[in-house]
């Protein structure tokens, strides 16, 4: 902890013994290594309450949380071209995704929804398979075996 920061008054019970501090925190998303940030937290010496009190650990978690999904982004297209050997033009034909789709994920522009697609791609890589064959009658009954 550091020493008490001024003007930082305790949000439990007003008090302004108050030290500010840096702790490190992981992150882990789907299929990605855990990744480490620093963020702030402020504890009070009067009640003993701690947290970030001045809420600025949301712009870095969130920051931290985008570079990720973008790495997890690139390394995933990468794995469809290089490990799958499967090219982009496929990839956005067999899942009726508009020309230029994937080169502008990899270049970090991308959605919540390319993201999920993209998790469920490297979940169930038999979708590709699935999708290339129209979503077929037998490929609806062997997903759904085994559910009632």
């Amino acid at each position: 902890m550091s020493e008490a920061d001024e003007g930082i008054l305790c949000v439990a019970c007003g008090s302004g013994r108050v030290t500010s501090s840096m702790i490190d925190r992981s992150i882990r998303l789907p299929f990605m290594d855990e990744v480490v940030i620093s963020v702030h937290i402020e504890e009070c010496s009067n009640c003993g309450s701690s947290g970030d009190f001045l809420s600025r650990n949301d712009p870095i978690i969130e920051s931290a949380i985008l570079n990720v999904e973008k790495m997890f982004v690139r390394q995933t297209l990468d794995l469809f071209s290089e490990d799958w050997g499967i090219s982009f033009v496929s990839i956005q034909r067999i899942f009726s995704l508009p020309f230029g789709t994937l080169n502008r994920w990899k270049a970090g522009i991308f959605t919540p929804e390319a993201t999920a697609l993209l998790r469920l791609i490297r979940a169930l890589p038999g979708l590709i398979v699935m999708a290339e064959e129209g979503y077929s009658r037998k490929w609806h009954l062997n997903a759904t075996e085994g559910i009632t």
